[in-house]
């Protein structure tokens, strides 16, 4: 089949479809006419006549196309492959039983005695619904939408065949054929408009376009929809020789572009954090076991498992704290680890890579998905070229096809797990140009995964499955818990804290004899000296977090002054058991530093609750005490960024005794507070009662919080050194739903007020900055129909776009921008942030009322309950108490005139019988809110008035001509849609 007349068979089926769904299912767009249109009946029988021609023209050209390609058979050319022309007979297929469906339904129609419709009064949509169930509808609106992204998806298909054949891009080759279109008399009108539609699509020139282009997208993910083997080859002669430099270049980037959405904020923060082997300790793991007394090996010998074919994974196990990270951290690290791999796989090539999970952070840090993304990340980064066309095919298909401006959605669990599997199979098989492939895991804290019930097992299956392939190695470490005890003790392993007293024996002394202080006394009195240094390493069982809490608080105490008999007494003081030992700690803590930890342990909670990282900087910023409000951060040097780092990590040490600390990962600006170990964490929470007793009761840790990382903002890896929008958007939504948690304390409206409206300043001067082709990234969705970027104030967008806009544009819903224009006020009604909204609305009640072509805060308020509104689909999150969005909507009717009232009124009425049924449904919270708006808008009606003079809930307000003036505009808006 040719390229061109497979083109024009799609053309025919996608107006098919679109005739059917608009006039079966989205009914209000064919049915609705203005008064002045005289009304007319529709006949049934012309709309089955339509139907059947427009699908008898999908066939006709599928078979003209099938005869042309059966007289060409055996010619050369660049046909199709045999994949694509079952495929695009199979979508004709499946449009045929779509057409029959419809010509039934109107059959049963018929024989209810109904003949014709009346244009305005009796739409085919309501007749519809009386032959079919809703479900019916819904799925065979989703058929059809499916049904035309899979044909969308075929024609792209074919676009980039063609542009891989020719080695040029998608885009080029798909101007080549709008081009040839046009010159071709042949090709009629239909398959013209096609064209130019595909055009659009690959080009990405406008909202439409960009948002249809998500949709497929969305589809092709969703579906497990698989490129043929045509394609696939394709992608693999890009490995090979016959193709250009920069037909290679382009695959090569496309592949990074997928291997860079892998990565998360925190994928490299646990093992950055987790303390390096102290200087000469577990050197003794790559060498052979020690004998016990009974001359059985102390521990399975690492270094024969690594260099030899082994189907058992390698289990490192061990009391908490005694030092399992560190040593995984070690091996990881050491040199010596690829040398006795290199002796397992031989001529292979050795691909390895880590996963540290971490209970106390992120929600990557600790889950499967996080789990996958490292792994994969790092395994495709060695061959990006090669693998990810293998592990990720339908991803690849479409950075191929689609431009670099269409978004890939956010990776689900079960797209990377198919990943992992794809890498995993292919271990151990030979890919030419390149040699076959052997992958060695090691993966760090098997108990720190926290994803729900069955998460253990469920990571001893995923690892066991894995294990099965023998070019897999697998070295885990974990507690030794039940569930891990069963899957792994009979395997090569070893006992961590059985194994660690001479490295204990070596951190004391080194540790003590770096202390002038204890040399002083160590002269003086050696015996009791050694005494003291042998009884912390008979008293740490082989528990080095143990040995390094109280080696830190012995020395502390020395440095104040105690002799060797007073700090032997602290030692004989002090629990053998961890959380104990954290008890001992906080109880010798002054009262006033009591008040002040309370107040950091809050601080990690919350950053925790909101999936945050606790980056040093941000909870250091947040400190009002000690930072001005009115900081210019853009203008802050790295100096300025390490005092405060440096000064917030004076207090974590004497405030928290150590428990939390900071991790330099980088710069000043990466540096992150985490606790001291998973024990210290666990403590804290077992006892979090009684430490917040003495915490000020005025303290809120979300104002805080949101202080600190709206300064922060303007420096975070979003904008430096590119822009990254789909972690953008959600780490705003996260900023803005701690800002609902804001307590009511008299102090902390307008303490809000202050921090949020800043946080709209920042993100309207990100919005103004170009990061790629000479736009803002923020608002390269509705640039084009919107017009040029200016600066916005919270309530004013009168001077150009604001940021919000983009977030619509950004949810795959462009159509919204006709009702009205978002604004920072809109934003805070959707989500809602109560406190934000009375604030500004008790200062000023006229920021509620008509502000130009903004939406208006009360539509925002009443809509923002529905979980489809485009601000919950970035900025939104939860949907909240229904009982709380009325009590705002009351509040808001209570301030705003009663023009703004009624015109609410109509746009919110307007709106929820326009959108997609599948979000505008009944309910009793729609249902009260309007009852609530009818109510307060017929009372003001019915109280007497002055003609000329218009009653308002909170005034009585002149109808002026500049008021006049806005109602007749509304009026003619509505009008132009066809919706009065």
């Amino acid at each position: 089949m040719e390229p061109l007349s497979a083109l024009g068979v799609a053309a025919a089926a996608v107006q098919f479809l679109d005739f059917g769904s608009r006039v079966f299912l989205d009914a209000r767009d064919i049915w609705k006419s203005s008064p002045s249109q005289a009304p007319r009946n529709t006949e049934l029988s012309e709309i089955a006549r339509n139907l059947s021609s427009l699908m008898n023209e999908v066939d006709r050209k599928l078979q003209a196309a099938q005869i042309k390609q059966a007289r060409k058979e055996g010619a050369t050319g660049a046909g199709l492959d045999e994949q694509s022309q079952v495929m695009f007979a199979r979508l004709c297929s499946e449009c045929n039983d779509v057409c029959k469906e419809l010509q039934e339904c109107l059959s049963k129609l018929k024989t209810q005695g109904k003949e014709g419709l009346k244009h305005a009064a009796d739409s085919l949509i309501v007749a519809v619904k009386g032959v079919w169930s809703a479900s019916k509808i819904e799925g065979l609106k989703d058929r059809i939408r499916q049904l035309r992204d899979q044909i969308m998806m075929a024609a792209l298909v074919i676009v980039w065949g063609q542009a891989e054949q020719s080695q040029i891009t998608s885009l080029e080759i798909a101007k080549q054929q709008v081009e040839t279109m046009s010159r071709l008399q042949r090709i009629d009108k239909t398959t013209r408009k096609f064209g130019d539609e595909l055009l659009d699509l690959v080009q990405g020139r406008s909202p439409q376009s960009h948002a249809q282009a998500q949709g497929i997208v969305q589809y092709v993910l969703d579906s497990d929809w698989m490129p043929s083997d045509a394609m696939r080859s394709q992608a693999h002669e890009a490995l090979m020789a016959t193709v250009s430099d920069s037909t290679r270049k382009r695959h090569r980037n496309r592949a990074q572009h997928i291997i860079k959405s892998l990565w998360f904020e925190t994928i490299d923060h646990r093992e950055e954090a987790i303390p390096k082997a102290y200087t000469d300790t577990f050197e003794w793991i790559f060498s052979k076991p020690r004998q016990s007394t009974d001359g059985k090996p102390l521990w399975s010998d690492l270094t024969q498992w690594l260099s030899n074919d082994s189907d058992e994974i390698y289990w490192i196990t061990g009391k908490p704290g005694a030092g399992k990270s560190t040593l995984t951290k070690f091996i990881a690290k050491d040199k010596r680890l690829k040398r006795y791999l290199q002796e397992w796989t031989g001529e292979s090539e050795l691909i390895l890579a880590k996963y540290f999970s971490w209970n106390a952070g992120s929600e990557l840090q600790k889950s499967h998905h996080g789990l996958l993304r490292t792994i994969l990340k790092r395994c495709l980064s060695r061959r990006p070229e090669l693998l990810v066309p293998i592990v990720f095919p339908a991803r690849w298909s479409l950075v191929q096809v689609f431009p670099e401006g269409v978004a890939l959605p956010p990776w689900t669990e079960k797209e990377l797990h198919a990943g992992f599997r794809a890498l995993v199979s292919h271990a151990g098989r030979k890919i030419s140009p390149y040699p076959e492939y052997k992958l060695v895991l090691l993966i760090d804290g098997l108990d720190e995964f926290e994803v729900g019930e069955g998460s253990h097992q469920a990571i001893v299956n995923l690892i066991r499955d894995t294990n099965q392939n023998p070019n897999v190695k697998i070295c885990a470490s974990s507690r030794p818990w039940n569930v891990f005890r069963d899957a792994f003790s009979q395997n090569p392993m070893l006992q961590l804290e059985k194994l660690t007293r001479p490295d204990i024996r070596l951190f004391v002394q080194n540790r003590f004899n770096k202390s002038p202080g204890f040399l002083e006394r160590k002269a003086m009195y050696p015996a009791e000296a050694q005494k003291l240094m042998k009884g912390v390493v008979d008293k740490a069982l082989g528990v080095f977090l143990w040995v390094s809490v109280v080696v830190w608080n012995l020395l502390q105490n020395l440095q104040e002054g105690d002799s060797l008999s007073q700090m032997q007494e602290t030692l004989d003081s002090l629990p053998e058991d961890l959380c104990n030992l954290f008890q001992v700690m906080w109880e010798q803590t002054h009262q006033s530093y009591r008040k002040e930890a309370s107040h950091y342990f809050d601080l990690m909670k919350c950053l925790e609750k909101h999936d945050l990282t606790p980056f040093a900087l941000s909870i250091g910023l947040g400190d009002d005490r000690e930072v001005p409000a009115d900081l210019d951060i853009n203008r802050v040097d790295n100096s300025f960024m390490s005092g405060v780092v440096m000064s917030l990590n004076r207090k974590l040490n004497s405030r928290t005794k150590g428990l939390l600390e900071i991790h330099q990962v980088g710069v000043a600006r990466e540096s992150v507070v985490s606790y001291m170990h998973r024990t210290a964490r666990e403590w804290v929470q077992e006892n979090w009662a009684t430490m917040m007793v003495t915490s000020d009761p005025g303290f809120d840790a979300n104002l805080w919080v949101l202080r600190g990382e709206t300064l922060r903002l303007p420096m975070d890896n979003f904008v430096v050194p590119i822009f990254k929008e789909t972690a953008f958007w959600l780490h705003l939504g996260k900023l803005i739903h701690v800002s609902r948690g804001v307590g009511i304390a008299p102090e902390n409206p307008a303490k809000l007020v202050q921090v949020l409206d800043r946080l709209d300043r920042e993100v309207t001067k990100l919005s103004r900055v170009e990061f790629r082709n000479g736009k803002s990234c923020l608002l390269q969705n509705v640039c084009s129909l919107e017009g040029p970027i200016s600066p916005s104030t919270s309530i004013d967008t009168k001077e150009g776009i604001h940021w919000g806009n983009a977030a619509v544009a950004a949810a795959n819903r462009p159509g919204w921008s006709k009702w009205g224009k978002l604004n920072f006020l809109g934003i805070m009604a959707q989500v809602p942030v109560h406190h934000y909204l009375r604030t500004k609305v008790s200062e000023d009640p006229a920021v509620v009322d008509y502000q130009g072509n903004a939406m208006p805060a009360l539509v925002s308020a009443i809509l923002g309950g529905f979980q489809g509104f485009p601000m919950a689909c970035n900025l939104g999150g939860p949907r909240y108490n229904d009982h709380e969005r009325q009590g705002l909507v009351k509040f808001l009717l209570d301030h705003v005139s009663m023009d703004e009232a009624r015109r609410s009124l109509d746009l919110v009425n307007i709106i929820i019988h326009s959108v997609d049924e599948r979000w505008a449904v009944s309910s009793t919270y729609l249902d009260d809110v309007l009852h609530m708006l009818h109510t307060h808008v017929s009372r003001a009606e019915a109280q007497p008035h002055t003609p000329g003079v218009h009653t308002s809930s909170h005034a009585q307000t002149t109808v002026t001509p500049k008021r006049r003036g806005c109602l007749n505009r509304l009026k003619e808006m509505l009008e132009q849609l066809g919706l009065i």
